[in-house]
């Protein structure tokens, strides 16, 4: 499986509530590093590297999302970032 597949495999998986938040952002990471962004439009580049930038400051504790406003996203946060993409995220 080509890494754009893999990325809109765990987009979509994820947003079918097919993964937990903490391992789509494992994954998501990973495919990230990955992905050749030569032949991406630069739309389709700033949204895959926005999403990667939430997936690499997302918290679950109550207290960092507190302690240290504007630094960390929510689960809620990148869910609603994801579902303003569109069906073909490559466009």
């Amino acid at each position: 499986m080509e890494c754009k597949d893999k990325i809109s495999y765990i987009i979509f998986g994820y947003l079918n509530d097919e993964y937990e938040i903490n391992d789509f952002c494992d994954l998501y990471l990973e495919y990230y590093e990955e992905l050749d962004t030569e032949n991406l439009s630069l739309p389709v580049i700033l949204r895959l590297r926005t999403l990667c930038e939430m997936c690499g400051r997302f918290s679950d504790f109550p207290e960092d999302l507190e302690m240290y406003l504007g630094v960390y996203y929510t689960e809620k946060e990148i869910k609603e970032y994801m579902e303003t993409f569109p069906l073909n995220i490559w466009e």
